[in-house]
């Protein structure tokens, strides 16, 4: 029995491949398409955001393609049912499975930036976005890279590293409880653009879709053999892969431009004049956290270099915020969410860290 599905596939992956190839040129022509207005002074601002723009995309790319490959893993081998299944055991109570959401990042070694894929596949196979969102804020507070580098930041303050896992997680749950019972969580994620699928491919999202899904894989494994199922798997895989990575890629160029002027445009002495007021120095740390985009695997030696000029507070403000949202992630989560819930999901991020960080303070 032949099928003729192969080569469409390849013509759609090569069409995706097309998409993709045509986003990295628009960030060189970004780079390079950029003509001073005027000469050295210029010039030097030029080269100071080129080196800001070019390290927050140098340093979210790696981590966002192992998240989109993640993401796309999930998508074709894991079924919808496993995962509601894992997450909302029923043999279990509730508290169980926001227990899982929160430590499952220890499984998932990438940043905060790669994370929000994975979640979006998360809840596209039925995940609750409620248990999602947990795991999304908590992921980079329990990831063993992020841990370490806390530590060896701060050496002589390991409370730092202990204090930013406990807040961070517990602002997680927090955030996660508050959306499960007052935020409808009914169509939070963007709508895709559809498409033309062909069915016989025996793509898993697509037989989802069909409500075929159990027709659709015993046809296919019956047609294919192992080589020729393992190639189609492989297809599929970067299929999804390329197309995401092309829909979420534009939002993390825009994150890294908009960073890297406004770091240009608001020079670091300018923060230092409120490092006097503990209140405003918290809201100025958090807000650096913000603009400054930092992967959540090195922010910490960032916060470092701010240690001996801002207090404890306002430091902490920093490790907690920085993880969870900044304005990389933030168009991130644009590709993926739609605006609304964003808006929401901010609001309650910098309500809440800032009032958990602000109680921390009193008692420490």
């Amino acid at each position: 029995m032949k099928t003729n599905f192969k080569n469409e596939d390849w013509v759609l992956l090569v069409r995706n491949i097309k998409k993709t190839v045509k986003l990295l040129i628009v960030i060189g022509l970004i780079i390079i398409l950029q003509e001073p207005l005027t000469q050295k002074y210029v010039l030097s601002k030029l080269d100071f955001f080129n080196i800001i723009f070019m390290s927050i995309l140098l340093e979210a790319l790696p981590f966002l393609l192992i998240g989109i490959m993640i993401s796309a893993i999930i998508g074709k081998f894991v079924s919808s049912e496993y995962l509601i299944k894992f997450l909302e055991n029923k043999k279990h109570n509730q508290v169980w499975s926001y227990v899982i959401a929160l430590l499952a990042g220890g499984v998932f070694p990438v940043c905060d930036c790669a994370i929000i894929p994975i979640v979006g596949r998360l809840i596209k196979k039925g995940v609750p976005p409620s248990l999602a969102i947990t795991f999304m804020l908590a992921a980079p507070f329990t990831n063993p890279i992020v841990i370490i580098a806390t530590f060896l930041a701060f050496p002589y303050n390991p409370d730092y590293a202990v204090w930013r896992i406990f807040l961070g997680l517990s602002i997680a749950l927090i955030i996660g409880l508050v959306i499960r019972f007052f935020v409808k969580e009914k169509d939070v994620l963007k709508e895709e653009k559809q498409q033309a699928h062909h069915h016989h491919t025996g793509c898993t999202c697509c037989a989802e879709k069909s409500g075929k899904k159990e027709t659709i894989c015993q046809e296919t494994r019956q047609a294919l053999n192992w080589w020729q199922q393992s190639r189609q798997n492989i297809i599929d895989i970067f299929n999804h892969a390329i197309k995401e990575f092309f829909n979420v890629g534009g939002y993390l160029i825009m994150g890294a431009f908009f960073s890297g002027m406004l770091q240009v445009l608001i020079p670091r002495s300018s923060i230092m004049d409120f490092r006097g007021n503990g209140f405003i120095s918290l809201l100025i740390m958090m807000a650096t956290a913000f603009f400054f985009s930092i992967c959540s695997t090195s922010d910490a030696f960032v916060a470092k270099s701010f240690a001996y000029s801002f207090s404890y507070q306002a430091i902490m403000g920093f490790l907690i915020l920085s993880p969870m949202l900044d304005l990389k992630n933030l168009m991130i989560l644009l590709a993926t969410f739609k605006k609304g819930f964003v808006f929401k999901l901010v609001c309650l991020i910098s309500s809440i860290s800032l009032i958990v960080v602000s109680l921390f303070s009193l008692i420490i």
